[in-house]
């Protein structure tokens, strides 16, 4: 197991973010801050959290200390999702294509809307309660303008799709799944029909996995559906990260301090069934979803991995979902990130749960019995529990009260900087730029005082809006990239 710390070895000064010292600063010689700046209110300290760089993932320390509102809590005062604009609704090509193929354009979703909607009839912020459940029955809206101004009217890029044999046999796999499931719509053979667009679509390699994932490009091209979206309204959504993670698991041991021993919690994880697929998506965005798969085209129906508003969309959604565990379903300890909802309780607190023929901790087992009152999917192998497991990638030990980077995780880590930091007269694409910024904030889980080390990542990537363009590593970012690196040999 790699190296890690412990909740008691940092100082409540320097859980900060790496935004907060100037971009002229060097890594080498940043000081905890010797100024204290008033705590900014709610939902004020929303915003101010929530408008950091996406690729931040929400996982940033606060400078105070203090811990940022959770998901469930952020809900109380969050932003209605919208519906479509009217003006939207007016294209006439778009118009008449759905109104001729009515039949490829459906609402699915397996959430039992009703249900859902009476768990939430006391939640202080109906608005929310209102647009999320209007998103499940008539379709999401990804806050699209499908009016842009030299766009044209129908765009085929799927040419650009991977060939071989292995991917077309995994696309067709996993066409025929969707279709199972009524995501994807029955063929529309070939071409496209007048006002769809299609993206290319990739098939990866899934981490420490030979299996492979599909992935959608909706940023490909200047005409991109991601470039319809306004990326000022999907930014402020949050996630909880570990920092929620340790206020939960101290306050746990608060409470009972005489049980604590070498096993005396365990952590549970537990993650939704394809991710965002939930969320179905309004036809006139759909339309804009098509799918090529072998010589045939398809409509995909639910928000998709690949898209910017995606993200927005399902963490409102699950947001609550977490709400109504906190309040309804009697499970304090909870975090979420994205369909990753985790916890902690003692090691003797388990309930029986009868789909899985087995014990689990008592609040992994009212969660899962929640998600089958709403109908939200899940799959037996994806639901895990332990005195230590991987939680969004780090492994978390409550017992021993440390976080640590898993092996594989901190050779690659290591890897990764020693290629930034040893060649000079180097250059990466603006995106990974993020990456590594977006890498390096992870790893802030474990080493949340190595957080100035991307001070001059951030001066380097500031107002870069191309992400196929290119920067240059200069000696301030390797210098502190290496005294980064450095830090995490040690």
């Amino acid at each position: 197991m790699g190296t890690g710390t412990g909740f008691s070895e940092i100082p409540p000064g320097y859980l900060c973010s790496s935004l907060v010292a100037g971009t002229a600063m060097s890594a080498k010689t940043v000081e905890a801050p010797t100024t204290v700046k008033p705590v900014v209110e709610q939902p004020q300290r929303i915003e101010f959290y929530g408008m950091r760089p996406k690729y931040l993932c929400y996982n940033i320390w606060d400078p105070e200390g203090n811990i940022a509102i959770t998901t469930a809590k952020w809900t109380q005062t969050a932003k209605p999702l919208p519906r479509p604009p009217t003006v939207q609704l007016m294209q006439p090509t778009i118009s008449e294509t759905i109104s001729k193929h009515s039949h490829l354009f459906k609402i699915v979703s397996p959430i039992k809307i009703n249900r859902f909607k009476s768990l939430l009839d006391d939640h202080p912020n109906q608005a929310l309660v209102k647009s999320v459940c209007d998103g499940l029955k008539y379709g999401f809206w990804p806050w699209a303008d499908i009016w842009k101004p030299d766009y044209p009217e129908t765009l085929d890029l799927s040419l650009s799709i991977q060939s071989d044999p292995k991917r077309e046999k995994f696309f067709l796999e996993q066409a025929a799944i969707e279709i199972a499931k009524d995501r994807y719509s029955e063929s529309i053979g070939s071409p496209l029909l007048p006002g769809m667009y299609c993206m290319p679509i990739y098939a990866v390699p899934k981490p420490h996995s030979d299996k492979l994932c599909l992935v959608n490009d909706h940023s490909a091209s200047r005409f991109s559906l991601n470039s319809m979206i306004d990326h000022d309204q999907v930014t402020g959504f949050p996630m909880d990260n570990l920092a929620q993670f340790g206020e939960q698991l101290i306050n746990l041991r608060k409470k009972s301090p005489d049980l604590i021993g070498p096993k005396s919690i365990v952590v549970w994880k537990s993650v939704i069934e394809g991710v965002y697929r939930p969320c179905p998506l309004h036809p006139f965005w759909q339309i804009k979803q098509a799918m090529h798969i072998g010589n045939d085209f398809h409509v995909d129906r639910c928000i998709a991995f690949g898209s910017s508003a995606s993200p927005a969309i399902f963490i409102a959604f699950n947001s609550l979902v977490t709400w109504i565990a906190k309040n309804k379903r009697g499970i304090p300890f909870i975090t979420t990130y994205v369909d990753d909802s985790s916890g902690c309780t003692w090691a003797d607190d388990i309930s029986y749960y009868a789909p899985y023929d087995k014990y689990l901790p008592s609040p992994q087992t009212r969660l899962l019995m929640l998600w089958d009152d709403l109908g939200v999917p899940h799959q037996e192998r994806k639901q895990v529990h332990g005195s230590s497991i991987p939680v969004i990638g780090i492994q978390v030990d409550p017992n021993n009260m440390t976080y640590t980077l898993p092996d594989e995780s901190h050779a690659k880590l290591l890897a990764e900087l020693e290629l930034w930091t040893n060649k000079k007269g180097s250059c990466h694409t603006v995106r990974r730029w993020q990456h590594m910024a977006g890498w390096m904030n992870w790893c802030f889980n474990v080493y949340p005082l190595l957080c100035p080390a991307l001070c001059n990542v951030y001066d380097k990537i500031r107002n870069k809006t191309n992400p196929a363009g290119s920067i240059w590593i200069n000696n301030a970012v390797r210098d502190d990239l290496r005294w980064a690196l450095e830090k995490i040999k040690s």
